[in-house]
Parts: structure tokens; sequence; C-alpha cells
């Protein structure tokens, strides 16, 4: 992933080619967009996740 300048990215997140991020905490996974994503792209609408059955 090419990082902007001025831009923040933690170090404790995962990031993908595609400017989104993934952290990981316990059993929980959170997910996210890089700050160059989201001063590039209009709004979201829709986010489709795909769901895992670990039961």
């Amino acid at each position: 992933m090419h990082r902007q300048r001025n831009m923040n990215y933690p170090e404790q997140l995962n990031y993908t080619t595609g400017h989104q991020w993934i952290r990981f905490e316990a059993q929980y996974a959170f997910m996210g967009i890089t700050d160059f994503a989201r001063k590039e792209l209009a709004d979201i609408i829709v986010v489709t996740i795909p769901y895992l059955n670990k039961r």
C-alpha cells in the first residue's frame, strides 16, 4: 500500500492494499478504512460482511 503523507496509520492495525484495515482483540475483529480512503470516497451506503459460524 502506498502511504500518503499527513495521514494517520496506527501500527497496531493490519492493512490491505485496498486501503482497508483490521484489528484483532480477543475473539473480535474490527474493520475500517484508512484516512486516505475516507477522504477519497463518497458516502458509504452498504457494507456486506460474510458471517462465519464457528459453533
